[in-house]
């Protein structure tokens, strides 16, 4: 496959050959004067009490996302010279390294991020939303799993606050 697609599949393999669920936590970060839109990504070791990998290392991971207005809850268009994003409202993308950073430019205000639509990785997300953004994904988010998350991350916050 890799010969046929020309394109390097190592990272995938990793799936197969490292024990446990890739973790990932992103931050997100707003630049008003520069109207950009910064998410930053990092892959931590799965937490395996019984495996401790020698040599883990990042996996290839799908990433799925579109960014939506907050007011008027429609998808945003994407620019991102890094992976020659020009207008879509939904990119398709595959993050490689521990740590990685996605800048989007000619955004407005402050997005809200509808990250690994579609299931597209098999990862435990670890970013922060407030109340008000969740409610607002579950609102007008047209990725179901990613409302059904939203609503699972209101009830743990209230049942565990």
């Amino acid at each position: 496959m890799s010969d046929a697609s020309q394109k390097d599949l190592k990272g995938f393999l990793l799936w197969y050959t490292q024990a446990g669920t890739p973790k990932v936590t992103c931050e997100s970060f707003y630049k008003k004067e520069e109207k950009t839109f910064m998410l930053k990504f990092t892959q931590k070791e799965p937490e395996n009490p019984v495996i401790k990998s020698q040599n883990w290392q990042a996996v290839s991971l799908p990433l799925k996302l579109a960014l939506f207005d907050k007011t008027t809850q429609e998808k945003l268009e994407l620019y991102c010279d890094k992976y020659k994003l020009t207008g879509e409202t939904e990119a398709d993308l595959c993050l490689h390294k521990k740590e990685e950073i996605l800048e989007f430019k000619n955004i407005d205000k402050e997005p809200l991020a509808s990250l690994f639509r579609n299931f597209s990785s098999a990862v435990k997300l670890d970013y922060k939303q407030s109340h008000k953004d969740l409610n607002l994904q579950m609102s007008c988010d047209d990725d179901p799993f990613n409302c059904w998350q939203a609503a699972q991350k209101i009830y743990q916050n209230e049942i565990f606050s």
